[in-house]
């Protein structure tokens, strides 16, 4: 594979995961704390992370403020960046406590 096209892979997976996180900020309060976004939760609070081998997000949580500034995540599901963006954002607010739309 090309630099051009490993380019272009990687464009369009910054772009999902853009989308991603801009449909969870309509829903749920987003914080910035050591440049990380973090979603306020009434469980905790959660981040989303990209894992570039496996090609997927997963939503990490922190039950308390405590673990929040531990760095202290739980991981929840993992969704393969092939699904498509309402897919993901409907299994994460599902997963994060709250209705799909």
């Amino acid at each position: 594979m090309t630099k051009t096209e490993m380019k272009s892979i990687d464009e369009t997976i910054e772009r999902k995961i853009r989308s991603i996180k801009e449909a969870l900020s309509q829903r749920f309060q987003k914080i910035d704390i050591y440049g990380d976004e973090i979603y306020v939760l009434d469980s905790g609070f959660s981040r989303l992370s990209y894992l570039q081998k496996l090609n997927c997000v997963v939503m990490e949580y922190a039950e308390s403020e405590e673990y929040l500034e531990k760095n202290m995540f739980e991981d929840g599901d993992l969704y393969e960046l092939d699904m498509e963006v309402d897919e993901i954002v409907d299994g994460l607010c599902v997963e994060m406590g709250m209705s799909s739309k």
